[in-house]
């Protein structure tokens, strides 16, 4: 979207990193850092109003546009409100709004545009593309790191394939920089799921057992945390990691996501088929409605992290299938 802007304002292009998921810069820097761009020699303030005074003078009468990367919340952002004629982006992790804000959520690439993001990074992918893209969720990070990954590598696209078959997250990462959140997926949903409190996280990793979208009766049903649980669901959506389809009413939690998870997925798996099993009954979801696995102990824990669609043990989708045929909503 800067690039299609940049034309619309000729006095400046500025880049302000602002660190939110990891040392969120203060107001204040930012400010002084744009100050700066325009009046390199100047002695600055320490103090926000002062600066917020200098940063609205350097901008007056100009047209410029600022990119603020990465944003924490609206208290860092707000100081960094323009004058009238320049305009302001803001990428962020988190949902939040402040006055004359235009939202966009950036989704996933459809799929002509992700194979074709694909090939542009590596051209060998070639007619790989399209089993690429959809096992990268077609996330723009997921698919850029892929293709990077192969463009600076000897393997095979076949080879690679079959490897994020077995363990995506372990590679959808550069090799040089696993921890780097630009340059691996899970650095960068680690981010966002170690800013959350306990509580929070493990609503999410219990939210990981669903398999495709799901509605707010089931999340509640399966989620077993201490405090408001519709909150905890809402704090999800604002922290961009559950997704809400307003027309269908119904959540969606992507697939990377809910490969960042904890040890309470075996325990919660139980749970949904207990929801599963009282809806096929036509009752409330009950702790003593817990269909057993054949052959399993009835204290036995069972293991219901994997989604990988090459698996059996999908809750829902194998492990209890009777249970889910004829579902009029299925989870």
């Amino acid at each position: 979207m800067a690039e299609k802007l940049r034309e619309h304002y000729p006095d400046g292009h500025l880049l302000v990193e602002l660190h939110g998921a990891t040392k969120p810069v203060a107001p204040e820097q930012a400010l002084q850092t744009v100050i700066r761009a325009f009046e390199r020699e100047a002695s600055l303030p320490d103090d926000l109003g002062q600066l917020q005074a200098l940063y609205n003078q350097v901008l007056a009468g100009k047209r410029v546009l600022i990119l603020a990367d990465d944003a924490k919340d609206a208290a860092q952002v707000r100081p960094l409100l323009p004058p009238p004629g320049c305009a302001l982006l803001v990428t962020t992790r988190n949902c939040f709004h402040l006055p004359g804000m235009r939202p966009f959520d950036l989704d996933t690439l459809d799929a002509p545009d992700a194979e074709k993001l694909l090939r542009e990074v590596c051209e060998r992918i070639g007619e790989h593309a399209g089993r690429l893209a959809k096992l990268c969720g077609y996330l723009p990070l997921a698919l850029r790191v892929s293709a990077g990954v192969l463009a600076n590598s000897s393997r095979s696209v076949e080879g690679y394939l079959e490897q994020l078959e077995a363990e995506r997250l372990k590679h959808l990462r550069d090799p040089d920089s696993p921890d780097d959140p630009q340059a691996s997926v899970e650095a960068s949903l680690r981010l966002s799921y170690e800013a959350l409190e306990p509580a929070a996280q493990a609503a999410l990793c219990q939210l990981s057992v669903f398999v495709t979208s799901f509605d707010r009766d089931a999340a509640l049903a399966v989620v077993e945390v201490e405090g408001d649980r519709e909150e905890l669901l809402d704090r999800l959506l604002r922290r961009s990691l559950l997704e809400w389809d307003a027309a269908s009413e119904r959540y969606n939690l992507h697939d990377l996501v809910a490969g960042v998870r904890c040890g309470t997925v075996g325990r919660c798996g139980r749970r949904m088929a207990a929801v599963y099993a009282a809806l096929w009954e036509g009752c409330r979801p009950s702790e003593a409605t817990l269909p057993q696995r054949r052959g399993s102990n009835a204290g036995g824990s069972t293991d219901s992290s994997t989604r990988s669609a090459s698996t059996s043990t999908r809750v829902g989708r194998g492990r209890w299938p009777t249970l889910a045929s004829g579902m009029p909503t299925p989870f």
